[in-house]
């Protein structure tokens, strides 16, 4: 994404730091948007898978179990002028559940539940083809 500038478009940028960064934005595009504007269009794309399982065992007319797995996983870039940012995502649920009848009036239930969900941001592309630590000697940490 972008038309990113020509050293020629550009000229001779006097300090260290634009020297670095100067090469990171694109040129302006947009005449109807006002002068030096950069404007685009572009694509969200959002994967979500899911897949669920549920099992019911009735042991005995006082007695039952049931389970339950669900499993995700989602990706997501959300994108800006020259780059974008992924959330990616993994998750895991598993429910398990016991009912037993003492009596008319007295039911023992007991459910366990446990729940994992991982997810992160990830910087897509900061500046295409390059590390923007390594532009220009600037030291990376």
């Amino acid at each position: 994404m972008g038309n990113f500038p020509t050293p020629a478009q550009l000229g001779t940028p006097t300090y260290r730091f634009t020297q670095v960064l100067q090469p990171s934005f694109p040129v302006p595009n947009c005449t109807s948007c006002g002068t030096n504007n950069y404007s685009v269009t572009a694509i969200e794309p959002n994967n979500y898978d899911q897949g669920v399982v549920r099992s019911d065992q009735t042991l005995s007319s006082k007695h039952s179990l049931f389970e339950r797995y669900v499993y995700y996983t989602a990706a997501e870039i959300v994108p800006s002028v020259q780059s974008g940012v992924s959330y990616p995502q993994l998750g895991h649920n598993v429910s398990v559940g016991d009912t037993y009848l003492i009596s008319p009036t007295v039911v023992n239930e007991v459910r366990l539940g446990y729940n994992r969900a991982f997810g992160f941001t990830n910087e897509v592309n900061p500046v295409p083809g390059k590390k923007l630590g390594s532009v220009g000697g600037a030291a990376e940490h």
